[in-house]
């Protein structure tokens, strides 16, 4: 998928530079006091689900530091007799600790907006489905090996007979795509698409979920970055409702900073279940969007940071379900806070450090 993308860290500071990343074995204990009176039945649920995507992997982690395909294997025939969090854990997984200069963690959900299914005077600006000419180009496939960026999102250009980098933001209306629902403001599609999955609330009462379903290849940037860099927001300041308030104020700038970010992301229907990258239903609280540069996809993890908005601290088992554009690096993560009004208020104040634990088969 997509990623799910944060509320407040995708909007600002996306250019920092990546910290060096080590794992330190440690106790488990440093974690099992956590684990007690936990959902035991949910977390079987998620590990069975996730270790079906694990062995669905050819190699799981060329690494070695998470656990071969054949020790999860053993792993999720275990899960099948799980009644109890901490003795599994005890008893089948080592403890990497996951070290990093930086860390921060972000939120994320799933948003309600309003919206129609045809365009009208009141709904016209659209979410559009995939379109029909955007292509993959693999470099590799060419023999060019090496090459960084390898994979690109390309058109045909049917004058010059060329291949060309797909549209970006500013002239996506340029795309082959049917648009498939549509919401009353440029800003509320732009926030969808930085969620990347939304639940619409259609005239006649009926709700119509959207999942992600691609995007243009173009870099993610982040505007809330230049929001700040430019005088408009301060800093401490940046929240989805202070970038609402600011484009309400400033209706004039709204295409300049949208079009900064030129990355574009394509929806489908959902089924009404919000999936993450690992295309596994996501949990309020349990699922975390990672950097599978550092962290595989399906794997359990400890966390341990602090809710911004109701200033609790959250010291949590999760699994790594999920990724992003701005999710970059080992000790950063995203929390999925679930869907609607209360969990945009815990998604678009969260900000904080954290330490993460990455649960690995003995």
């Amino acid at each position: 998928m997509k990623k799910l993308i944060p509320v407040l860290f995708a909007l600002w500071l996306q250019g920092c530079a990546q910290k060096p990343v080590s794992f330190e074995p440690v106790s488990v204990a440093e974690v099992l006091p956590y684990l007690q009176n936990e959902d035991t039945e949910l977390f079987k649920s998620k590990m069975l689900q996730n270790c079906h995507r694990i062995l669905q992997k050819e190699k799981f982690d060329d690494r070695g530091l998470f656990g071969r395909s054949d020790q999860w294997q053993q792993l999720c025939s275990k899960a099948q007799s799980l009644d109890d969090i901490p003795t599994f854990i005890n008893n089948h997984f080592n403890v990497l600790k996951v070290q990093s200069k930086d860390s921060l963690f972000t939120g994320y959900y799933a948003p309600f907006f309003e919206g129609s299914r045809t365009k009208t005077a009141e709904y016209s600006h659209p979410l559009l489905a995939k379109p029909t000419d955007i292509y993959t180009l693999n470099l590799t496939d060419l023999g060019l090996e090496g090459k960084q960026p390898s994979k690109f999102m390309v058109r045909v250009d049917s004058k010059s007979k060329t291949i060309q980098r797909y549209y970006t933001r500013k002239d996506i209306h340029n795309a082959a795509a049917e648009p498939l629902v549509w919401l009353k403001s440029k800003v509320d599609a732009f926030f969808v698409s930085i969620q990347g999955s939304a639940f619409i609330k259609l005239p006649d009462g009926d709700v119509f979920h959207v999942a992600y379903a691609g995007n243009n290849g173009h870099a993610y940037r982040a505007i809330g970055r230049d929001l700040i860099q430019q005088g408009y927001i301060a800093k401490d300041k940046l929240t989805m409702a202070t970038i609402y308030e600011f484009f309400d104020k400033n209706p004039d700038k709204v295409d300049e900073f949208l079009n900064k970010n030129k990355r574009y992301i394509f929806f489908a229907e959902g089924d009404g279940q919000v999936r993450g990258s690992l295309n596994v239903p996501l949990h309020a609280n349990r699922s975390l969007a990672v950097d599978p540069k550092y962290i595989p996809l399906g794997v359990p993890v400890f966390l341990k940071t602090n809710l911004n908005y109701n200033q609790q601290s959250f010291k949590s088992w999760m699994f790594a379900e999920d990724t992003g554009a701005a999710i970059k690096g080992g000790l950063r993560g995203d929390i999925y806070f679930g869907q609607g009004f209360q969990a945009g208020q815990f998604a678009g104040a969260q900000n904080a450090s954290g330490s993460m634990y990455v649960f690995v088969p003995k």
